[in-house]
């Protein structure tokens, strides 16, 4: 049996690369006499339960903007807004925020390897200041989302709605597997330790497994009672795959077989009603090129004339919004750089051709528009005269509503977000609801179906989203993106609730009695807190041999030249290796015979 001090300097020459791979990258251990076997410190454990806290704000907000790319256009046009400057925001803070994750998960991963492999957890100290930096920016940002995008964290609770039961599955594959390393762990830490580990486990191992009380998924009904698809109305047209509100967004999305047509009216200086979605040019439109001193002035201070001479449709090429414009073909993208700016008459003539319903907001002109006073009278005109059927348009404003419904009674009165209750709707012969999916509960669309008014949900741009409300019941959705959704069949998934009550049993038992059978056989693999002959510490012998110790002190385990009284088969009186045991060493007596740890199975076989 070679000496603590031979063993130390045979090591260099005994790495194993994938051991040394992990140590290194997690603790910059990469010499295998650097790495220890020995138990985890205090500071190290609180250091691994600071990063676990990490993980778990970088999961939160990986998956918090995985969900938002729903509204990532909505999130970069409220930066726009601010900054005047367009920018993929959302992908640049997406990329982000996968990198760090990537990275924080990376350490958690080498963290639980380290676990199972016996070795001494030993973190960085410049992963430590990462780590603290990531908590520190990860709170920040999640405080930011609050103040600024509080109505995003709806959409976390939708997509949670329909992934959830698959989440918790998920989660307890994934506990019962770290049960094993988890359980090593356990056995080889003090027993006040082992009270603290055993409860936060068995804590968040019992909320997982309950947590799908706290599940509420529409989607948990059987096919009988599953309603109908929700009927799509493009907004702003091919919101995705052409510019927003020109005739081509509109021509295009009529392919995907969408029910209506969204959009948004501003009333032009002269007092012709346009579509527009901002209150400037900027945006949309080459006006800083055409009108250099006018970029920002309002779109309504404009003439149709001058509208009219617009460029609306080359700056969806040049900016790509949506990373789509090179899967549009050349002879659509082409015939970009000529539209214009639509005339209201001429959204009210394509949805008339094309047998469609009309839905649009109406912004009013500031109070010195020449056509302050009377911009609804001029929009409700300009409907009639069209032509279309008084049953296909949608109309949203509440301004003199009584009044629109005596000039145009086959109008569809409909609600802009779920503020009244079934009764007040009734009275104000109001027979539907457009609502963002942050205005209205799941609760109130089916009870609105219920009483006969139909629900139309915004802006449902991915298909777990359209799921979700196809679940729900509502009667019809507002989308940029008609030709992700038009081959969505059935929801994402939905089960009978019978049908998932048993799934959750038997996962749950089966993982249960996964748990007890690891717990047992850990034990049996760790019967005491006895370390393999590493353990025995280099680390202990290093201490010993550089402490200046003078030969009376040298603990009589081990010779003048470290070597250990087993490996030379000394036998020592028992008091003395009683007292030199009581002195902290490693090595165990079988019989007054000093038997180093690494031997100690060897020994026992042969008594």
């Amino acid at each position: 049996m070679v000496s603590h001090i031979k063993l130390e300097n045979q090591q260099k020459y005994k790495n194993h690369a994938c051991l040394s791979c992990i140590t290194g990258l997690y603790g910059c251990r990469w010499k295998r006499y650097r790495q220890s076997t020995e138990p985890t410190t205090m500071v190290e454990v609180a250091f691994f339960i600071i990063l676990i806290i990490a993980f778990m704000l970088m999961a939160i907000l990986f998956y918090f903007w995985f969900v938002a790319g729903n509204d990532a256009n909505d999130i970069n046009w409220y930066l726009w807004t601010d900054l005047h400057s367009w920018f993929n925001w959302y992908l640049l803070l997406f990329t982000l925020t996968t990198l760090v994750f990537s990275y924080i998960s990376f350490l958690i991963i080498f963290g639980i390897f380290h676990i199972f492999l016996g070795q001494q957890v030993h973190l960085h100290v410049i992963h430590k200041i990462l780590v603290i930096a990531t908590i520190v920016g990860a709170v920040a940002a999640i405080i930011i989302i609050t103040t600024i995008w509080q109505d995003e964290w709806q959409l976390l609770y939708k997509s949670l709605q329909i992934s959830a039961p698959i989440l918790q599955l998920v989660t307890v594959v994934l506990l019962t597997l770290l049960t094993w390393p988890f359980a090593k762990l356990f056995f080889k830490s003090s027993p006040g330790f082992q009270i603290l580990q055993l409860t936060i486990y068995l804590v968040v191992l019992i909320f997982i497994y309950l947590s799908p009380l706290l599940i509420h998924n529409p989607c948990f009904i059987s096919s009988d009672e599953l309603p109908i698809r929700p009927r799509i109305l493009a907004h702003r047209g091919l919101q995705q795959l052409a510019p927003e509100n020109t005739r081509v967004a509109f021509e295009q999305a009529l392919k995907y077989n969408v029910f209506g047509l969204e959009s948004d009216v501003s009333i032009s200086w002269d007092g012709v009603p346009f579509l527009m979605h901002d209150s400037n040019l900027a945006r949309t439109t080459n006006v800083k090129e055409m009108f250099p001193s006018r970029e920002w002035e309002l779109a309504s201070t404009f003439n149709i004339s001058d509208l009219k001479e617009l460029d609306a449709g080359s700056w969806f090429i040049e900016r790509d919004p949506f990373r789509t414009v090179k899967s549009i073909p050349d002879d659509i993208k082409n015939t970009f750089p000529n539209q214009k700016i639509l005339k209201y008459e001429e959204l009210l003539n394509i949805a008339m051709m094309n047998n469609k319903s009309v839905l649009f907001d109406i912004r009013q002109p500031p109070s010195y528009h020449p056509y302050y006073s009377t911009w609804l009278e001029l929009v409700v005109n300009t409907t009639l005269k069209s032509g279309i059927k008084q049953d296909q348009v949608w109309w949203l404003p509440e301004t003199n509503r009584s009044w629109v419904e005596e000039q145009a009674p086959g109008f569809i009165q409909t609600l802009e977000g779920a503020k009244y209750s079934i009764e007040e709707m009734q009275e104000k012969n109001l027979s539907q609801v457009n609502a963002a999916f942050y205005e209205i509960e799941d609760e109130q669309i089916r009870s609105f179906k219920n009483a006969s008014i139909n629900s139309s949900v915004y802006v449902v741009n991915k298909w777990w989203l359209f799921s979700v409300y196809w679940c729900v019941g509502a009667h019809s959705v507002t989308s940029g993106s008609p030709q992700l959704l038009q081959d969505v069949s059935s929801p994402a998934w939905y089960l009978d609730p019978s049908i998932y009550l048993i799934i959750w049993t038997v996962v749950d038992g089966v993982s249960i009695l996964c748990v007890l059978i690891i717990f047992v056989i850990q034990r049996l693999q760790n019967p005491s807190r006895i370390a393999d002959q590493e353990t025995v510490s280099i680390n202990m012998q290093r201490k010993r041999y550089n402490s200046g110790r003078t030969p009376d002190d040298v603990n009589p385990l081990y010779d003048l030249q470290g070597n250990s009284a087993a490996a030379n088969g000394t036998t020592i009186p028992a008091p003395l290796a009683a007292t030199a045991a009581a002195d902290g060493d490693q090595s165990i007596l079988v019989e007054n015979q000093v038997v180093e740890q690494g031997a100690y199975n060897e020994v026992k076989l042969q008594m």
